[in-house]
């Protein structure tokens, strides 16, 4: 009986010079993964400014009272301005760069606020990137202010000329008040809101004619030279008769070209 030796046991066969191939590209996908999203964090824009809310207290503010604003707004980096005004009563006018509270919350002041007057203000925030971004105008009426009384006072006709105003305009708007007896106070309230931030709120109101009322924005600016490219303007006329009714017209805007 022959018997047969049993063969060797094969070695060991080394790791495939394949998988050290997809090992090494897998490491440089992983490498390159990760730079670029190192890239695409410090070259990509910073998120959009946005106002989330506006509040104040009291809710319907009486003559004497101070009204206190808060916004809330993302990031909590920006710079956050109030600008308002009140007509009727008080003439109060003003603005500014509201006080960080933290946790993207800023809060300013307005008054005290007189007997009759409407208070009307606007919250912004801007980057010369993306331009003024306005919160929702908010209108309060301290105390009593008589509106749709029997005479009937309103305010017609609002033109502003320029249509379109640009950089070298200094635009007028003129409007009808008509009422069945005789008219004793027209105003003209404007805010305007700057690309870069800022801005002011004011105006001027002149009687050109019989009923008919003419508004200018102020200053046009340094020297006279315009406003900036890019600045919004909110304006309207308010108005007052012998029985103490009022009446607005509409919040109108234009933006300058």
């Amino acid at each position: 009986m022959r018997v047969t030796a049993p063969s060797p046991t094969a070695p060991p066969r080394p790791p495939s010079r394949r998988w050290g191939l997809v090992l090494t590209a897998a490491l440089l996908a992983v490498i390159l993964a990760v730079a670029g999203l190192v890239f695409w964090t410090a070259t990509s824009p910073p998120p959009a400014p946005q106002i989330l809310a506006v509040s104040w207290t009291p809710q319907s503010p009486g003559p004497g009272d101070v009204i206190t604003v808060v916004a809330r707004v993302t990031p909590a980096t920006l710079t956050v301005d109030l600008q308002g005004l009140s007509y009727f009563e008080s003439g109060w006018s003003g603005g500014g760069s509201m006080t960080p509270l933290g946790d993207g919350r800023f809060q300013a002041q307005i008054g005290p606020v007189a007997e009759g007057a409407e208070v009307w203000f606007v919250v912004s925030v801007s980057t010369r990137e993306v331009g003024p971004i306005l919160s929702k105008h908010v209108v309060l009426q301290v105390g009593q202010v008589l509106r749709g009384g029997p005479s009937g006072i309103r305010i017609d006709s609002v033109t502003l000329d320029p249509a379109l105003p640009s950089v070298l305009d200094n635009p007028v708007v003129t409007a009808r008040v008509n009422s069945s007896v005789a008219i004793t106070q027209v105003e003209f309230a404007s805010m305007r809101f700057q690309r870069g931030g800022g801005g002011g709120g004011s105006g001027r109101a002149f009687e050109s004619g019989p009923g008919l009322y003419r508004g200018d924005f102020g200053p046009a600016g340094p020297g006279g030279r315009g406003f900036e490219r890019g600045t919004v303007f909110f304006y309207r006329f308010a108005a007052r008769d012998a029985t103490g009714n009022t009446a607005v017209s509409e919040i109108q805007t234009f933006v300058v070209r």
